[in-house]
């Protein structure tokens, strides 16, 4: 019996005529991305090859990059993770697994630095390594990845055309309802959101929040999924189910983040801009003055998120190495 891939199926809806939609939508439900995570010491990698040993000095620079990055310390974390890539290429080569995946945690970096082409240029470094290794795992994750970084730049097509592939490989490896999808459905719902496509995009969250929810491993991602969920029902005009999403959100990284952290700008402005399009003023105003407290006032976050009357979706959720 002749099988389409979920994948294979997108890019034939790319193909097709609006006209030829409602039949499309009966073939598919779609979605896409992540990347890899390092070990402490020896283990197998997704595609089952030996990673090697940390190299001297190679585990504390990766402790103080890691440091940096769960503070939000984006700036700070750069030079700390340039000094992990020049260890690991000294002690394990330029051409190693683990230098692609310090490559790919550089992109992620650059990438939440708003420096995209630098983003750019590092995924392409580590993809070339992780196809010379024929390590398709990683490939689809840094693939997923860069298409997160096309969508940041507004670069729709290269984005989708990222997330499919990322896909594909991620259908092969695993099947479609391992929670290592839960990112590409993601990051295919937030572009669906941002081509105003909101049934499609509503169909990928929703498929992304119910994986992450699955995995129960990583509640941080599962919070920026719901952010975006909050976001989309915002538009959609389902006040109260985006009001649900996004508390939910806030209580998931209240758990593991410092108050302070500038992951929940996000999901307060969002929630401040809820509040405002319902008419209720004092809890706009409430949420409106937590989310001033975050870095210094001003409700700055990471890419200095404040308040202005627009939605804001969480940066395509990244896995960088822990």
């Amino acid at each position: 019996m002749f099988r389409m891939s979920l994948s294979a199926a997108l890019m034939l809806r790319r193909m097709l005529p609006n006209a030829c939609l409602p039949a499309f939508l009966a073939l598919a439900a779609v979605a896409c991305l992540t990347i890899a995570a390092l070990p402490a010491a020896n283990a197998a990698d997704a595609d089952g090859e030996e990673i090697a040993r940390w190299a001297p000095g190679e585990k504390a620079a990766y402790d103080e990059y890691r440091a940096a990055m769960r503070k939000g310390q984006y700036r700070q974390a750069l030079p700390l993770a340039r000094k992990w890539l020049e260890i690991c290429e000294k002690e394990h080569g330029a051409k190693a697994l683990r230098t692609g995946q310090v490559l790919s945690n550089l992109g992620i970096l650059y990438t939440y630095l708003d420096e995209y082409d630098k983003a750019e240029l590092n995924y392409e470094r580590a993809i070339e390594i992780f196809r010379d290794l024929k390590a398709e795992g990683e490939i689809a994750k840094a693939t997923a990845n860069m298409g997160g970084l096309y969508l940041d730049m507004k670069q729709y097509d290269k984005a989708e055309d990222c997330f499919l592939d990322s896909l594909d490989l991620n259908e092969k490896l695993y099947g479609l309802e391992d929670p290592k999808l839960a990112g590409v459905f993601n990051n295919l719902g937030m572009l669906y959101y941002t081509k105003k496509n909101y049934d499609r995009s509503d169909r990928m969250l929703r498929r992304a929040v119910n994986l992450a929810e699955k995995s129960g491993k990583d509640e941080l991602k599962l919070s920026s999924y719901l952010n975006n969920q909050g976001q989309l029902y915002t538009d959609m005009g389902q006040h109260a189910t985006a009001e649900a999403c996004l508390l939910r959100s806030i209580q998931l990284k209240e758990k593991t983040q410092p108050p302070q952290h500038p992951s929940y700008a996000r999901p307060l402005r969002n929630l401040v801009f809820l509040y405002k399009k319902m008419g209720d003023k004092e809890k706009a105003a409430a949420t409106q003055a937590r989310l001033d407290k975050i870095s210094g006032g001003g409700g700055a976050g990471a890419a200095g998120e404040k308040s202005d009357d627009k939605p804001a979706a969480d940066k395509t959720p990244r896995d960088d190495a822990s």
